[in-house]
């Protein structure tokens, strides 16, 4: 992403009183730029920041231009607990990560950066789901988050889910279109988490481009273009321009359930569960 189509972007951030979150299904880390970009947010008067990244290339330079870069909340894609476990799933070093978790976790705590750790619920890691969130818990990470796994069918690109954290019941409109915009490094603006992760199979969804068309423009849906179709679509649960959400198995994922007890919150939806200490 240029600076130019990021500058828009935290602009409209800004004016509106909108969060940003770098890192969805990319690693945000091996752009240098996103130190300077989130900087530039912040300075402008962005009021939340978020970051997820999978922690391998935070060394202590980078950890140290990201605590200072002015985020508001790092989440550290983790997977597991042992050693061995990492190795079969992220192919790296937990030890090598842990360090540099532990780093940075020391330098965000000086500026009030809020903590929390990712765990994707697949084998060979399941056993180690207890484990994960106390680990976490203890180390003083103010929230850990678990995922249900999503694979996809190789020739189709369809999604394959073999878990779901509650029942959803029939089908209604998926709020994804009300409640964010996905921005792509050419400045792309796309629908939600499914637009990105199908983006192998059937290329960029798109309801407009930065600079060429005005945010604004795209959100409030003027003259029926932008996300005006895709929400009347929705509503309408009938498809048309916007195909991708027809087989969508993700739609009630805007719908979260809340738990209270005396040791943590937890909040789920279909895709992802949250415990906050």
């Amino acid at each position: 992403m240029t600076t130019s189509v990021f500058e828009k972007i935290a602009q409209y951030a800004s004016k509106n009183n909108i969060a940003l979150q770098f890192g969805q299904i990319e690693e945000p880390l091996t752009n240098e730029l996103v130190f300077d970009f989130i900087r530039y947010a912040k300075d402008i008067g962005v009021p939340h920041i978020h970051l997820t990244t999978n922690g391998t290339l935070l060394n202590e330079r980078r950890a140290d231009r990201l605590v200072e870069s002015g985020v508001d909340s790092v989440m550290f894609s983790i997977d597991a607990v042992t050693p061995e476990t990492y190795k079969k799933i992220r192919g790296a070093s937990l030890e090598k990560l842990e360090r540099n978790i532990e780093y940075f976790a020391k330098r965000a705590k000086e500026k009030g950066i809020r903590l929390t750790a990712s765990f994707i619920l697949q084998e060979p890691a399941l056993q180690e789901h207890d484990a994960f969130l106390q680990k976490w818990k203890d180390r003083g990470f103010h929230q850990v988050t678990f995922y249900v796994l999503t694979e996809h069918d190789p020739q189709t690109g369809a999604m394959i889910r073999t878990q779901e954290l509650y029942e959803k019941g029939d089908r209604y409109p998926c709020a994804s279109p009300w409640t964010q915009m996905v921005l792509f490094p050419g400045g792309e603006i796309s629908l939600c988490c499914k637009t990105m992760t199908d983006v192998g199979w059937r290329g960029i969804v798109s309801v407009g481009t930065i600079p060429e068309d005005n945010l604004d423009d795209v959100w409030v849906g003027k003259n029926g273009k932008g996300l005006y179709k895709v929400r009347k679509e929705l509503l309408e649960n009938r498809f048309e321009e916007y195909d991708v959400c027809v087989d969508c198995p993700i739609w009630s994922a805007t719908t979260s359930i809340v738990e209270t007890t005396e040791k943590y919150m937890r909040t789920y939806n279909e895709t992802m569960e949250t415990y906050v200490f």
